[in-house]
């Protein structure tokens, strides 16, 4: 059984669109769960409408009792649904019409894969818009890869909405869900741990880029850092538990990976927070666990004059 989880919020600007795309899959969802974040505009009635008209008896739509935020609406997303193969849809995308089929069919061929992740076409709505920063390149030849584990294990690169993931696997790492987690981070990030990540280079959405996208290019100071960078400790913890608890085996190179990143983490923390501008030279050696090496400048440039950035 396949379930698709989608949160709304404010959302009928390109709503039907992808509500069109869903509904036109040629491997239709057996189930299609939208959770509403107390949208303020008509989002739950447009939807009601929609499931109306097409008469789509598998087809739900719920809104929360109080705003709880993209990220728990998500996950709460997920106990409202009862399929095996559950895939992530955001309110604004396009999906090609083949994506449920062809992921379907990979996921069924390949049960060591926890998390699966297409390519995507990106789209741009805004001329503010900077082309979105660091946009991934893909290769979209059609094969499938696993993803590798190393010192970038932090960082994600394959939004939410182009994976598929199996319940059996959503149930063993929600229990290391915290408030603001992103979804698909969680996701990425106990997948290539455990070494069922892969990404299937395919695009199967057309991923709408606004201004609005958490991705675009924003402003970076020293308070956004400090409390990334407190993020990034609470990720590995969360993720030293359930190594402890769900008695991963980790071979030697990972034991080495993830205790650089961690040490990295704790060094960028002190450094960032407390300025410990000793911290900041033993980070030379940590450049890898950085997203980018030109993050260690601007963190120091930000600590020492406290001046904002553009990301």
């Amino acid at each position: 059984m396949v379930s698709i989880i989608m949160s709304t919020y404010n959302g009928t600007t390109y709503l039907e669109e992808q509500l069109d795309s869903i509904r036109l899959q040629t491997r239709p969802a057996d189930e299609v769960v939208i959770s509403d974040d107390c949208s303020k505009d008509q989002t739950v009635e447009a939807v009601k409408a929609y499931i109306q008209k097409y008469d789509l008896k598998n087809w739900s739509i719920c809104r929360n009792e109080t705003n709880c935020g993209w990220e728990k609406n998500f996950m709460q997303g997920i106990e409202k649904t009862r399929g095996d193969l559950l895939f992530f849809a955001d309110q604004d995308d396009i999906w090609e019409a083949e994506k449920l089929e062809k992921m379907c069919a990979v996921m069924e061929q390949h049960p060591e894969i926890s998390v699966l992740a297409s390519d995507y076409t990106p789209f741009y709505m805004d001329a503010a818009v900077d082309k979105v920063r660091n946009e991934e390149k893909m290769q979209s030849d059609g094969t499938l890869e696993q993803y590798p584990f190393d010192t970038g294990f932090l960082y994600v690169h394959r939004p939410g909405c182009v994976y598929c993931t199996r319940r059996s696997f959503a149930e063993k790492i929600k229990l290391y869900w915290f408030e603001k987690y992103p979804h698909d981070a969680l996701f990425w990030r106990y997948a290539n741990l455990t070494g069922g990540l892969y990404l299937y280079h395919e695009p199967l959405i057309r991923f709408r880029r606004h201004a609005n996208n958490a991705s675009s290019v924003a402003t970076t100071g020293l308070a956004k850092k400090t409390a990334d960078a407190v993020y990034y400790v609470e990720v590995l913890k969360k993720l030293e538990q359930f190594i402890k608890e769900q008695n991963i085996i980790l071979s030697d190179r990972q034991k080495r990976i993830i205790g650089k990143v961690i040490r990295y983490s704790r060094y960028r923390l002190r450094f960032l927070k407390d300025h410990s501008l000793l911290c900041g030279i033993r980070l030379i050696r940590y450049l890898d666990c950085y997203y980018a090496p030109k993050t260690w400048i601007s963190d120091w440039i930000i600590v020492l004059f406290k001046k904002e950035m553009k990301r």
